[in-house]
């Protein structure tokens, strides 16, 4: 009987995840018109430049995107599609992509056999995260892409296997430069076996391959391989709407000289963070391996608290953060309340932009300082628990 039950109550995990998808397709197809000021000021101008012959759009710089995702929008404009809709789509096909790796991260789950509806359910969470449905199906970008391959990397952590983990992360590291968020787990991971640090060399050997097509298409080499010195030092504001440590700081009353002081402070906290995930990792990982569960919660711990602290943070920078805490929480479910509080506060942080595009996001524009408070607990729970892993 009590089989019967279980298998009943699973069951119903199909139902509500189906109400979930449901949801979230009805929602992509109520903003998948919707034209963001990015698509507006950039993307489209990017379409435009590439729809030139081959990859001659390169010979003059007309992006601050690393080239292989302009790759990507060169063969969307060989496609006789609305152009925005093509590029949602995109997106969109890395969003389920995502829900597919989050299933195959948990499945990795030590001591627990998930069943089909349950997994059903956890694509379902994945593909309604409001900041995943916004970002591709609103906003069009790209975000979904990058994290895709940091998701498949740390699966191969999981797996023990450096060279695809190493290859994976630096495939989404030249897709965009917040990939760098999850490079601390890869590190510490890759430093408890003899020459495993030499895999880090797959950075820049992909990246410089990536980066080929583009300067044989007659783009500067060098123009090419500083695209992200570049891109880091476009906005001097300390935080960008992002949901961080600057959001309690009054931006406009600061002097150049403090902002600039700030901007070390928040960058020195960010490395020693990253410097004690390594360290922790190392000291567990002496005495037995991470278990997957382990490995996602010092995940989302890394991916939210460096760009908690660093300077010049986007809202959309904490894309990665409401991915893991979704997966984390569905592995452990008494910890629901950290994508609540992450997804909330990176949700509320989009409304700033997208508000001019979603006049109906307007009423739900809130002070900075609240959002960040939301992101500042649920980093602190975040270490505590990284903190309570034993080694032994």
């Amino acid at each position: 009987m009590d089989t019967v039950a279980s298998t009943t109550n699973d069951r119903s995990y199909y139902v509500w995840g189906g109400i979930l998808l449901a949801l979230s397709i009805v929602a992509r197809l109520f903003v998948y018109p919707v034209i963001s000021g990015d698509y507006t000021t950039s993307i489209s101008h990017w379409m435009n430049a590439l729809g030139s012959p081959g990859l001659s759009a390169f010979k003059t710089p007309f992006s601050d995107y690393a080239p292989l995702y302009l790759y990507l929008l060169k063969f969307l404009t060989l496609i006789p599609i609305y152009e925005l809709f093509s590029i949602k789509t995109l997106s969109l096909v890395f969003d389920v992509i995502l829900g597919l790796m989050a299933i195959a991260l948990v499945k990795k789950q030590q001591g627990k056999v998930w069943s089909k509806p349950k997994l059903f359910f956890l694509f379902s969470l994945i593909f309604v995260i409001p900041t995943v449905l916004l970002n591709s199906s609103a906003w069009a970008q790209a975000d979904s892409i990058y994290t895709a391959f940091i998701l498949m990397s740390l699966y191969f952590i999981i797996e023990d296997k450096p060279l695809w983990a190493s290859i994976l992360f630096s495939v989404s590291l030249s897709f965009k430069l917040q990939a760098v968020f999850f490079l601390p787990v890869l590190i510490g991971y890759l430093m408890m076996k003899k020459r495993n640090l030499l895999y880090l060399l797959w950075i820049p050997i992909i990246y410089v391959i990536t980066i080929i097509p583009a300067w044989l298409g007659g783009g500067s080499f060098f123009q090419l391989l500083t695209i992200y010195a570049r891109q880091s030092s476009e906005f001097q504001a300390l935080s960008l709407s992002a949901p961080s440590i600057f959001s309690f700081i009054d931006q406009n009353a600061l002097s150049a000289g403090a902002s600039t002081a700030l901007s070390y402070i928040g960058i020195i906290l960010a490395l020693i963070i990253a410097a004690w995930i390594v360290w922790k990792m190392l000291r567990i990982q002496r005495q037995r391996p991470l278990t997957a569960e382990e490995l996602v919660l010092i995940s989302l711990l890394s991916v939210l608290a460096l760009p908690f602290f660093l300077p010049h943070m986007h809202e959309r920078y904490f894309y990665l953060a409401d991915v893991f805490a979704v997966v984390y929480a569905f592995m452990l479910s008494r910890r629901w309340y950290l994508p609540v509080l992450i997804v909330g506060a990176s949700l509320f942080s989009y409304m700033t932009f997208l508000s001019s595009s979603i006049p109906l996001f307007g009423p739900l524009i809130v002070n900075e300082a609240f959002m960040g408070i939301a992101m500042a607990i649920a980093l602190v729970s975040l270490i505590l628990n990284v903190s309570r892993i034993k080694a032994v």
